[in-house]
């Protein structure tokens, strides 16, 4: 079951983090930490038995501006939210093929519509037939291309 990410959680998550994603797309417990004091409901875990086995992170952002990877948010900037930007998802593989991850994305689009992210170029076809995200041809400086789904103010190129 989902539930809302508390600071006791961040040990486990960021050895979540680090068994998926190593050094390359490297987060720190501060990072995670910042993120959760941002915007604590886009900050999820995914609980079974006890045991926290994923967890999820969106927030309010501008689907023009890509949040530098292993940084705190810079609150200072005046941006114009018009967009919730998933910045990462991950489930332990025992989990993975059960529509767990599947299901909290399709629920995040309906309620916010105007979704963004960053994804591995590996995973575009992915995200599109799944949730109908499309490249923005905008570049990133951790080599991944923007997709964006929703409806409303955002435009596909």
């Amino acid at each position: 079951m989902w539930r809302q990410m508390t600071e006791f959680d961040l040990n486990k998550v960021h050895e979540i983090s680090l068994a998926q994603w190593g050094t390359y797309y490297y987060k720190s417990k501060e990072v995670f930490l910042d993120k959760m004091k941002y915007y604590p409901e886009g900050c999820l875990v995914y609980e079974q038995n006890n045991h926290i086995k994923g967890y999820l992170i969106y927030y309010p952002w501008n689907d023009k501006k890509i949040p530098k990877l292993n940084k705190k948010i810079n609150r200072t900037k005046n941006i114009k939210i018009n967009c919730y930007y998933i910045c990462d998802i991950v489930l332990v593989p025992e989990l993975r093929g059960f529509k767990i991850g599947l299901n909290i994305i399709n629920k995040i689009i309906e309620e916010q519509q105007n979704v963004c992210m960053v994804a591995p170029v590996t995973t575009q076809y992915y995200w599109k037939r799944h949730f109908g995200f499309e490249k923005t041809g905008i570049k990133c400086d951790y080599g991944l291309h923007l997709l964006r789904s929703g409806s409303g103010n955002l435009r596909f190129p």
